[in-house]
Protein backbone atom coordinates (compact mmCIF):
# COMPACT_ATOMS: atom_id res chain seq x y z
CA UNK A 1 0.00 0.00 0.00
CA UNK A 2 3.23 2.28 0.71
CA UNK A 3 4.66 1.60 -2.74
CA UNK A 4 1.27 2.13 -4.59
CA UNK A 5 0.88 5.78 -2.69
CA UNK A 6 4.77 6.75 -2.88
CA UNK A 7 6.50 5.26 -5.53
CA UNK A 8 6.03 5.48 -9.23
CA UNK A 9 4.96 2.67 -11.18
CA UNK A 10 8.45 1.55 -12.59
CA UNK A 11 8.65 0.77 -8.63
CA UNK A 12 5.41 -1.20 -8.28
CA UNK A 13 6.36 -3.56 -11.79
CA UNK A 14 9.58 -3.43 -10.99
CA UNK A 15 11.64 -6.56 -10.48
CA UNK A 16 12.97 -4.78 -7.67
CA UNK A 17 9.74 -4.79 -5.96
CA UNK A 18 10.30 -6.74 -2.91
CA UNK A 19 13.83 -5.01 -2.16
CA UNK A 20 11.78 -1.62 -2.16
CA UNK A 21 8.37 -3.40 -0.03
CA UNK A 22 11.40 -4.61 2.50
CA UNK A 23 12.93 -1.33 2.25
CA UNK A 24 9.80 0.37 3.68
CA UNK A 25 9.18 -2.03 6.29
CA UNK A 26 12.52 -1.38 7.63
CA UNK A 27 12.33 2.44 7.15
CA UNK A 28 9.59 2.05 9.20
CA UNK A 29 10.86 -0.25 11.97
CA UNK A 30 13.65 2.54 12.26
CA UNK A 31 10.83 4.66 13.53
CA UNK A 32 11.25 2.84 16.87
CA UNK A 33 14.30 3.65 17.80
CA UNK A 34 13.07 6.17 20.68
CA UNK A 35 12.11 5.32 24.38
CA UNK A 36 9.21 7.70 24.79
CA UNK A 37 6.34 5.87 23.01
CA UNK A 38 3.62 7.62 24.64
CA UNK A 39 4.75 10.68 22.01
CA UNK A 40 4.61 8.25 19.10
CA UNK A 41 1.64 6.46 16.85
CA UNK A 42 1.35 4.43 13.96
CA UNK A 43 -2.18 3.60 13.07
CA UNK A 44 -3.99 0.95 10.60
CA UNK A 45 -7.67 1.71 9.41
CA UNK A 46 -9.25 -1.80 8.72
CA UNK A 47 -11.71 -3.35 6.75
CA UNK A 48 -14.05 -5.18 8.80
CA UNK A 49 -15.30 -7.98 6.55
CA UNK A 50 -11.90 -9.20 5.49
CA UNK A 51 -9.61 -7.58 8.08
CA UNK A 52 -7.53 -6.37 5.38
CA UNK A 53 -5.23 -3.02 6.10
CA UNK A 54 -6.74 -0.25 4.02
CA UNK A 55 -5.27 2.93 5.36
CA UNK A 56 -2.03 3.60 7.66
CA UNK A 57 -0.50 6.76 9.02
CA UNK A 58 2.33 7.46 11.16
CA UNK A 59 2.56 10.41 13.49
CA UNK A 60 5.27 11.44 16.00
CA UNK A 61 5.82 14.48 18.56
CA UNK A 62 9.37 12.86 19.73
CA UNK A 63 12.88 14.54 19.15
CA UNK A 64 13.86 14.55 15.90
CA UNK A 65 17.20 11.92 15.45
CA UNK A 66 17.41 11.86 12.20
CA UNK A 67 19.68 13.58 9.72
CA UNK A 68 16.77 15.62 8.04
CA UNK A 69 15.43 17.83 11.18
CA UNK A 70 11.91 17.27 11.04
CA UNK A 71 9.31 19.74 12.76
CA UNK A 72 7.40 17.92 15.37
CA UNK A 73 4.45 16.27 16.23
CA UNK A 74 5.04 15.16 12.25
CA UNK A 75 2.41 12.85 10.29
CA UNK A 76 4.19 10.98 7.81
CA UNK A 77 3.41 8.01 5.12
CA UNK A 78 -0.43 8.85 5.28
CA UNK A 79 -1.93 6.25 2.89
CA UNK A 80 -4.94 4.34 1.43
CA UNK A 81 -5.50 1.49 -0.74
CA UNK A 82 -6.18 2.50 -3.69
CA UNK A 83 -9.54 0.42 -3.92
CA UNK A 84 -10.83 2.23 -0.44
CA UNK A 85 -10.17 6.17 -1.58
CA UNK A 86 -12.73 8.61 -1.09
CA UNK A 87 -14.00 6.94 1.62
CA UNK A 88 -13.48 9.22 4.23
CA UNK A 89 -10.52 6.78 5.59
CA UNK A 90 -7.65 9.10 5.48
CA UNK A 91 -9.99 12.30 7.05
CA UNK A 92 -10.89 9.85 9.73
CA UNK A 93 -6.56 9.15 10.08
CA UNK A 94 -5.90 12.53 9.96
CA UNK A 95 -8.45 13.60 12.80
CA UNK A 96 -7.09 10.66 15.15
CA UNK A 97 -3.93 12.06 14.67
CA UNK A 98 -5.08 15.35 15.20
CA UNK A 99 -6.80 13.64 18.79
CA UNK A 100 -3.37 12.40 20.21
CA UNK A 101 -1.48 15.69 19.46
CA UNK A 102 -4.75 17.30 21.52
CA UNK A 103 -3.26 15.62 24.36
CA UNK A 104 0.17 16.33 24.87
CA UNK A 105 2.32 19.58 25.15
CA UNK A 106 2.64 20.43 21.54
CA UNK A 107 -0.53 20.39 20.19
CA UNK A 108 -0.21 20.65 16.55
CA UNK A 109 0.82 18.84 13.13
CA UNK A 110 3.10 19.22 10.71
CA UNK A 111 3.37 17.56 7.27
CA UNK A 112 5.15 17.18 4.25
CA UNK A 113 3.56 17.14 1.08
CA UNK A 114 4.58 16.58 -2.64
CA UNK A 115 3.42 20.02 -4.37
CA UNK A 116 2.05 18.03 -7.25
CA UNK A 117 -0.09 16.14 -4.96
CA UNK A 118 -3.43 17.62 -5.52
CA UNK A 119 -5.97 15.28 -3.75
CA UNK A 120 -3.95 15.65 -0.57
CA UNK A 121 -3.37 19.11 -0.58
CA UNK A 122 -6.97 20.02 -1.20
CA UNK A 123 -8.07 17.65 2.04
CA UNK A 124 -5.11 18.93 4.18
CA UNK A 125 -6.74 22.68 3.01
CA UNK A 126 -9.93 21.21 3.76
CA UNK A 127 -9.21 20.12 7.60
CA UNK A 128 -7.92 23.99 7.54
CA UNK A 129 -4.29 22.92 7.36
CA UNK A 130 -2.12 25.86 6.17
CA UNK A 131 0.86 25.98 3.87
CA UNK A 132 3.62 27.83 5.52
CA UNK A 133 6.54 27.13 2.55
CA UNK A 134 8.27 24.81 0.53
CA UNK A 135 10.79 21.79 2.20
CA UNK A 136 14.53 23.96 2.37
CA UNK A 137 15.98 20.45 1.64
CA UNK A 138 13.50 19.51 -1.49
CA UNK A 139 11.47 22.90 -2.73
CA UNK A 140 8.92 20.30 -4.28
CA UNK A 141 7.62 19.74 -1.47
CA UNK A 142 5.28 22.16 0.64
CA UNK A 143 5.24 22.05 4.25
CA UNK A 144 1.46 22.49 5.48
CA UNK A 145 0.44 23.34 9.34
CA UNK A 146 -1.97 23.21 11.68
CA UNK A 147 -1.84 24.26 15.55
CA UNK A 148 -4.87 23.33 17.83
CA UNK A 149 -6.34 24.84 21.52
CA UNK A 150 -4.72 22.29 23.95
CA UNK A 151 -7.02 19.74 25.75
CA UNK A 152 -5.14 20.34 28.84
Amino acid sequence: MILEAFYDAKVKTSPWKRVYILAELNRLQQNYPYEDTELHQMLVAVEEETEMVVGFVDIDARPCKTKIKLPRPYLSDLCVHPDFRRRGIANRLVKTCEEFTKQIPRPEIWIRVKGDNNGAIEMYKNLDYSITGQDENDPAILVLHKQFESAE
